[in-house]
């Protein structure tokens, strides 16, 4: 609110009543548009310097249930050592993600507790103190299916059954897939077999194969 007075004397003069009825034309007029300019959000800068390697193995097992690279490249660092000191741990963690700390060691194998606690997995890793100072040794123990879990099984007839019935260009791949445990992309193409169409061949058996692009893995046992 504006309270203006003047006295009726001053507003007999010409300049007073001239400055007044501009002043009345002034708040007539609309506002101007006051441009507010918001700041830029701040987007979340991602901590990982570049892709990790994580074993292929603790990925097909872990990844459902580990969300995060940091922690599951961690279990590949211990299983490939199969013992390692948290400062070498922490180190080889630095490689490929920026706010790796020592402090951050506790707070990954934590996670990692907890996340297996959640679906009753067992850690695949025991900790031992360093004799040598204060740090601590992560052990390797082994890779553990879920308790109660069964390993996905195959008869040996239903087997022949199912590679007698696939198209002729795959037998020979599936074969190999059963001598190795293992189809990789390379071999198939060196063997000029097509991969896609070695992937819609093996869907029928998509509980005992794991496929992705870069191979066809055997996850179960095929016969007794």
């Amino acid at each position: 609110m504006i309270h203006i007075e003047i006295k009726q004397a001053d507003i007999l003069r010409p300049e007073v009543y001239s400055a007044m009825l501009n002043l009345i034309e002034c708040l007539k007029a609309a506002p101007a548009e006051i441009e507010i300019k918001r700041p830029a959000p701040v987007e979340r800068v991602s901590t990982m310097i570049a892709e990790p390697d994580i074993d292929p193995e603790i990925e097909r097992l872990y990844q459902s249930t580990i969300k995060q690279k940091k922690s599951l490249f961690f279990l590949s660092l211990v299983k490939h050592a199969g013992r390692i000191r948290s400062e070498d741990a922490q180190t080889e963690l630095q490689k490929y993600f920026s706010d790796v700390k020592p402090k951050s060691m506790g707070g990954i194998t934590g996670a990692i507790s907890r996340w297996l606690d959640e679906v009753k997995m067992p850690r695949p890793y025991e900790t031992e103190a360093d004799p040598k100072g204060d740090s601590k040794i992560y052990v390797w123990k082994g890779l553990e299916q879920p308790a109660g879990a069964e390993e996905p099984l195959m008869s040996e007839s239903d087997w022949r059954q199912f590679v007698s019935q696939t198209d002729l260009a795959y037998q020979g791949a599936l074969k190999h897939l059963r001598k190795t445990g293992s189809c990789e992309k390379a071999w198939a193409s060196n063997k000029g077999i097509d991969f896609l169409g070695l992937l819609q061949a093996v869907a029928p058996i998509s509980h005992i194969v794991d496929t992705n692009e870069s191979g066809v893995t055997l996850l179960g046992k095929i016969g007794g």
